[in-house]
């Protein structure tokens, strides 16, 4: 404790202080593990020389999905894991906590409409508790026919995401939000294309980079989906294009 306080305290520079760290921590007995959040914004030589002083410690890097985490994984020699969100019962002790009692049907729309994700489920059960008298079945049905009036912190978060994304990739993203089940690269084609008239190479570029930056997941080495917490936003642009989204769901019902 005393050399960390030391090294604290000297002017180093943040790979000198680390490399202090490593040879303070080397003393102790007891497995240490540095964990390094917003990974995503390290350049693949600087997340290599992180890996190269900090051996013999366990590293955890935390990243967003970005375009680069492929490259990022790759330099490192690892398999990136992905962290899941809430499952069921923990998302109905929290609503219990809170005073919104809810059965597991309507526990398990939450989740889908939240992805689980902890701060959207606690920002929901919160809206549902001020707004509409603690109902989270209510609240489902506003979230999902785009009618509550209330923004949530998972509404706030991705706007901001959708609305920074080019044109091309969110009109992709929007119209294979319409589907609720996995589909293949073909079927997302013939969807985006129906509704916005786009060419087959410029929907698949536009999934690929939707897929490489989180708003798509993968359901084996064929499906994709747009991630649950994505797909109300991505349907309120989509409804800001009547005439597109008829023609996207006339091409989905073909399917």
């Amino acid at each position: 404790r005393v050399a960390l306080q030391t090294i604290a305290q000297a002017a180093l520079s943040g790979l000198e202080a680390l490399q202090a760290v490593v040879r303070a921590l080397a003393a102790l007995t007891t497995p240490r593990t540095v964990v390094i959040d917003n990974a995503h914004r390290l350049a693949v030589e600087e997340a290599q020389g992180l890996g190269r002083t900090l051996r013999g410690l366990r590293l955890v890097m935390l990243a967003q999905p970005t375009a680069d985490l492929g490259a990022l994984s790759t330099s490192l020699g690892v398999e990136p894991e992905w962290l899941m969100g809430w499952g069921e019962d923990s998302i109905s002790a929290v609503a219990s906590e809170e005073g919104c009692g809810a059965s597991m049907a309507t526990v398990v729309r939450l989740k889908r409409l939240t992805g689980g994700l902890p701060l959207y489920v606690r920002s929901a059960i919160e809206v549902a508790k001020r707004e509409l008298e603690g109902s989270l079945e209510a609240l489902c049905d506003a979230l999902e026919l785009q009618t509550l009036t209330t923004e949530t912190a998972q509404q706030a978060i991705l706007s901001r995401v959708i609305d920074g994304l080019a044109r091309q990739r969110l009109q992709v993203l929007a119209c294979a939000a319409l589907a609720d089940v996995p589909l293949s690269a073909d079927e997302m084609v013939a969807i985006a294309a129906g509704g916005f008239a786009l060419e087959s190479r410029e929907i698949i570029q536009s999934l690929r980079s939707l897929r490489a930056n989180g708003l798509m997941q993968a359901y084996g080495s064929q499906l994709i989906k747009v991630h649950d917490a994505m797909r109300p936003i991505a349907l309120e642009r989509l409804g800001d294009d009547p005439a597109a989204e008829r023609r996207a769901k006339e091409e989905l019902l073909k399917l």
